[in-house]
């Protein structure tokens, strides 16, 4: 049989497990999705793409918060490696349209996450994605 005192310490060390532990679902950070498309996929030089990224939780879209669109090349989203920035709209999608210069590009949509929502939503990354700017000279006339 133990003591108060015995009893006592093993509530107080299985409170302090407890509070190591990750939240319950209801207090945890929600886990986001974000999704890229790039239309068109082939444009030529002058033209405009447009990226547009859908972000959702479950089937719930995100409605705050902004996405970055950046080259998935790059190892930070910053500086020209930052091809734009929108804000999620009441649907959870986020567009930017781009007008570059002639290449090819690999792009990636970066949702930062909102730590003042509730819950929390959780920053997530799309797949990277292509597409090419090609030069087209126009033929005399």
């Amino acid at each position: 049989m133990r003591t108060s005192k015995q009893k006592l310490l093993v509530i107080s060390l299985l409170l302090t497990v407890l509070n190591t532990l990750p939240r319950a679902a209801g207090n945890s950070v929600a886990p986001a999705t974000t999704e890229l498309r790039v239309s068109p996929r082939n444009v030529g030089i002058g033209g405009s793409v447009l990226l547009s990224a859908k972000v959702s939780v479950g089937t719930a879209p995100v409605q705050h918060g902004s996405v970055m669109f950046c080259d998935a090349k790059a190892a930070r989203c910053e500086g020209s490696a930052l091809f734009g920035s929108a804000q999620l709209t009441k649907d959870g999608t986020a567009s930017v349209m781009l007008t570059l210069g002639a290449g090819s590009y690999s792009v990636k949509a970066l949702f930062v996450g909102t730590s003042r929502t509730t819950p929390p939503i959780s920053g997530s990354s799309s797949a990277a994605q292509a597409f090419t700017v090609t030069f087209s000279a126009k033929a005399p006339q």
